[in-house]
């Protein structure tokens, strides 16, 4: 019984090595729109350096990191031309998870 589960304990860890996030970089010079909810958050904005509108969802965690972003949100939408906005998100093929978020103030 106990090399079973070792078996199964190592087909699990190798089968999660093979579902590794990737990174995904968001950076937006406008945000107009953060929508709050389950299962996903979205944030609405344009894209630095463009013309594009685009929305990224995503879920937050509970750690501090990414809770602290939201007034960063709020400050973007509040003082618009004044900041940019980048978000890390980690891409885990089903959904999306904010990693952090960054504000950086414009020359």
């Amino acid at each position: 019984m106990t090399m079973k589960l070792s078996r199964a304990v190592a087909a699990a860890a190798i089968l999660g090595l093979s579902f590794q996030a990737s990174a995904d970089t968001y950076e937006f010079d406008t945000v107009t729109e953060f929508k709050a909810g389950s299962p996903n958050n979205v944030i609405t904005g344009i894209l630095r350096n463009t013309t594009t509108y685009a929305s990224t969802a995503f879920t937050m965690s509970t750690s501090y990191s990414t809770v602290a972003c939201i007034p960063i949100f709020l400050t973007m939408m509040e003082k618009p031309g004044r900041y940019y906005l980048t978000l890390n998100v980690d891409n885990y093929g089903t959904y999306q998870s904010l990693a952090s978020c960054a504000l950086t103030l414009r020359n």
